[in-house]
Order: C-alpha cells, then structure tokens, then sequence
C-alpha cells in the first residue's frame, strides 16, 4: 500500500454493489490528497458523492476505487440535451451539496465544472465527482464558514471569496498547476455563480 492510502476504510455495504469504477493515473500526477478527500467527503456527507472504497499505486499507476453510480448524466450532457432537470431547483440542490462539502467534511473542491457534476436521471440526485485539486480546510476555516454561511446569512460564492479563495490559490499554485492553461476551470466560488446565471438557466432555442 502507498503513503497516500486513506488511514480509515469503511467497506460496509460493498458486496451489494453490482459495479465499481476505477480511476487510474500515472501516480506522479496523482494529488496526495485526492483520494483522502474524496474519502472524507465519503465519510461525512456521503449522499453527495459517489462512495470512495479505496486506492493503491502499482507500478507507478495510481488506482482509485469508487462506486458506479447507475443512470447518471453530467451537467455538461444534460446542458447539451436541453434537459428540463436543468432549472433552480436543480441549482439549489447542487449549491447544497457544496456547502455540505465544506461545512461538514471540510473539503474545497476547486475544480467545478460541468463534468465533475453528475445528476441521476431517475431520482435527480446530485453528485460531485473527481477530487483531483481538492484540499482540507483547518477547523479556524470552516468555523468562519459556518458562521458566515449560518449566522450572518452570507451567499456561499461571497463566503468562498471572503475566508477560502486565497488560500485555495496558494495550495494550487504550490502543488504546480497553472490553472490559466485549464479550460473552464472554476473555483467552488466562480461555479456557484456561473450556476444560476448560465448552467441551471433555461434554455429556449
């Protein structure tokens, strides 16, 4: 097992899983803490994102294991589609999964897009996927969330920007990606935006 395997694994539940999704990358571009977010995310939310089992490097290849999730479309196909799902209450619902991320697992996803944003088509769930640039925020960090988001009522995207942005720049920058040759990237703030504005707003032609 390699340094970056998650330090508790719940596999309770896994035989009654028909499939399981591999991630595989070249583990010199596997973000340490991916799968140790994606794990926390597992653990403290675990309705807003596909369950992470866990992960291995062999020979140089870097194997993350999570579970399928059955009759899903991203929001980059169902903007494609035109999909009616695509409406405000589809935009709160997500806007609800990422506070949750925040708040209860204490997880910036920072790479928001409309393909790391799967929907259920049966039960119009909403799910967050690929945590390869996130990272944990310290107890001092999410305390002012919280009383930001809960206490004073501030829009999550405001919230992000005031007490999270900075520092989330930092990290990416030390862990050398250039996120101005990243097409379509978005911080968590920038997505939530972008959410009711653009990629929840109906289209008519």
């Amino acid at each position: 097992m390699s340094a970056m395997y998650p330090p508790e694994i719940d596999l309770e539940g896994i035989d009654e899983w028909p499939n399981v999704l591999l991630k595989m990358q070249r583990a010199k571009d596997a973000d340490p803490d991916e799968d140790y977010c994606h794990h926390l995310v597992t653990r403290k939310c675990p309705d807003i994102s596909p369950r992470f089992l866990f992960g291995i490097t062999i020979a140089g290849v870097r194997i993350s294991f999570m579970e399928w999730l059955d009759n899903c479309a991203s929001m980059y196909d169902l903007r494609k589609e035109k999909s009616p799902m695509l409406n405000n209450g589809m935009a709160t619902a997500i806007q609800s999964c990422i506070k949750d991320m925040w708040l209860k697992a204490g997880v910036l996803h920072c790479d928001m897009h409309l393909n790391n944003v799967l929907v259920s088509r049966d039960t119009k769930k909403v799910y967050i996927i690929d945590y390869g640039m996130a990272m944990q925020i310290d107890d001092a960090m999410r305390d002012d969330l919280i009383q930001a988001l809960e206490n004073k009522r501030m829009r999550p995207a405001n919230a992000f920007d005031k007490f999270c942005k900075d520092h989330a720049l930092k990290v990416i920058l030390r862990r050398g990606y250039n996120i101005d040759d990243m097409d379509d990237w978005n911080d968590d703030a920038s997505f939530l935006r972008l959410l009711a504005s653009t990629y929840c707003r109906r289209r008519t032609k």
